[in-house]
């Protein structure tokens, strides 16, 4: 009799994990000029989510860029494996996603964390991908930025670099066959930041200034662990069974009600988590009996600069992350991957001008978002097809300002903050 894996060879395969990358002892955070020394509380922990996606007998999966080395491809499509030479060779295609709550990915800080997965997975360059939310309430990992942003821990840097690899090692062990569906709904959260004023371009709520309030989901669901009804790309309904709830009762139609939530951390998170359920949230309980969603991968673009405190947290995204996580139960993972967030930041106006929440307006942005998730699971979904999966990467060249003449330089450096850095 033909195995699991056998049987949805043709399906990708992914498997999930959710590390925890809280730094141990309090350092600087990155994101504002303003905060001085080290973090004073731990708001909310940080984590990293990973994505590991196969896609068996697929070939490389690799598209690099033109002109790089034959060898790099080579030695990421499934041969270099490094000292441990117990780990069978994957012929197929992968990619990783790793999304985690901090404001970057320097590349300094990368090169050891890519260097160690290409030797122990056989990933190249192209097949991970490493996404910060662009959280301003995390730690700095970096030293490329101007010291005003926070300077990175070395002691920390080391720690994330083990957590991250860590996460793709379990994520390695909970491979599961998945089928895919995409949906999207709107967010309005963000708010266009600058506003042209007769003194000049300010930091201002500008509503007259369109954003793009569009929140893109992806549902990876364990093939053969369908719970509702999806629509292939064609339109064509696809029939499934339904979930049972936490009761033993049938649950009919498209949505099923988010049943036994696990406790949330306080009293307020237990009324975000219960609202998904009053709402008649989407996501159904993996403690029903039926596996169900896997993971949810979901594109939105707001800056996360809700609070300006100087106290770690995962700000919004890692909120709303948690309460769709809290949500579903069972562990299934909620990985955010931020759009190009630029101008737009959370619409927090009071009297005309922007004000900075604490860790209640992070709560109530992320059971926004949460929410419009919620929503967009609730209706109909596009399954897409199985297809193939590749990595690709391109460098854009873009074009600089004229260098400053050597005078320029002399009088920045005799200025205080960011221009004296860059002198």
């Amino acid at each position: 009799m033909p195995s699991r894996d056998d049987a949805y060879g043709g399906l990708l395969h992914l498997g999930c994990a959710k590390v925890d990358i809280t730094p141990p002892h309090p350092l600087p955070l990155a994101g504002y000029g303003h905060r001085k020394g080290d973090f004073q509380s731990v708001k909310r922990p940080i984590h990293a989510r990973i994505l590991y996606f196969r896609r068996p007998g697929g070939g490389a999966g690799t598209a690099v860029e033109e002109g790089q080395a034959d060898a790099e491809s080579d030695a990421g499509a499934g041969g270099n494996w490094g000292a441990e030479g117990d780990r069978a060779p994957f012929t197929g295609a992968q990619c990783l996603i790793v999304s985690a709550d901090l404001l970057c990915f320097g590349t300094d800080t990368l090169a050891g964390i890519r260097a160690e997965l290409r030797s122990r997975f056989g990933f190249c360059d192209e097949q991970m991908q490493f996404h910060a939310t662009h959280s301003h309430s995390g730690p700095q990992t970096t030293n490329l930025f101007t010291p005003m942003l926070g300077r990175a821990d070395a002691g920390y840097v080391a720690f994330l670099e083990r957590q991250i690899i860590a996460g793709v090692e379990q994520a390695s062990q909970r491979f599961e066959p998945v089928t895919v569906e995409k949906g999207s709904g709107l967010c309005e959260m963000g708010i266009f930041r600058r506003k042209m004023t007769g003194e000049g371009m300010m930091m201002a709520p500008n509503p007259h200034i369109p954003v793009d309030s569009e929140v893109t989901v992806l549902r990876f669901v364990v093939a053969g662990g369908r719970t509702d009804e999806a629509k292939s790309a064609d339109g064509a309904t696809i029939a499934a069974r339904t979930c049972a709830s936490g009761a033993g009762d049938e649950i009919a139609g498209e949505t099923v009600g988010v049943q036994n939530a696990k406790v949330a951390k306080s009293e307020e998170d237990a009324k975000d988590a219960g609202s998904a359920e009053k709402a008649g949230g989407a996501l159904c309980s993996q403690d029903a009996g039926s596996v169900k969603t896997k993971a949810l991968l979901l594109h939105y673009a707001c800056h996360p600069t809700t609070s300006g405190d100087n106290d770690l947290s995962s700000e919004y995204p890692g909120a709303a992350m948690d309460m769709l996580e809290e949500d579903a139960g069972g562990g299934m993972i909620a990985a955010f991957l931020q759009g190009f967030c630029g101008d737009v930041r959370p619409a927090l106006v009071k009297d005309g001008a922007f004000y900075r929440g604490s860790d209640a307006e992070i709560r109530q942005l992320g059971r926004k978002l949460a929410d419009a998730v919620q929503g967009v699971l609730a209706g109909t979904l596009q399954l897409l097809a199985a297809g193939s999966l590749a990595a690709a990467a391109r460098r854009v060249p873009l074009a600089m300002q004229p260098a400053p003449t050597p005078e320029a330089l002399r009088r920045y450096a005799g200025l205080a903050g960011a221009d004296a850095d860059a002198a």
